[in-house]
């Protein structure tokens, strides 16, 4: 599978680079605390979680770093910015399929 979003690391993990933007996000000052709220379904070990402003978007990427557990099996994940307990993007879901 071939997506600019998607990194497959030499150790066989995964790492997604996921661009949140919109009007609310662009609203906000670079310093704003914001942070994910990321799931991962059983079968995907998370590795890294990691949110930063992104000044070319004026929006936020998050890296997410994880490992396949069974690769004959697909991986659900889903996430979304908060600040505190204000919900501030949509939330990305994906299905990471299986390797067959």
């Amino acid at each position: 599978m071939k997506q600019s979003n998607l990194i497959r690391e030499p150790d066989g993990s995964v790492a997604f680079l996921v661009d949140f933007v919109g009007s609310l996000l662009t609203g906000l000052d670079a310093s704003t605390s914001v942070a994910s709220q990321v799931s991962i379904d059983d079968n995907g070990e998370m590795v890294e979680n990691n949110i930063r402003y992104n000044p070319a978007t004026k929006g936020w990427r998050l890296t997410l770093h994880l490992k396949v557990k069974d690769n004959h099996k697909p991986v659900e994940m889903r996430a979304a910015l908060v600040n505190g307990d204000k919900t501030l993007s949509e939330t990305w879901s994906y299905q990471f399929p299986a390797n067959e």
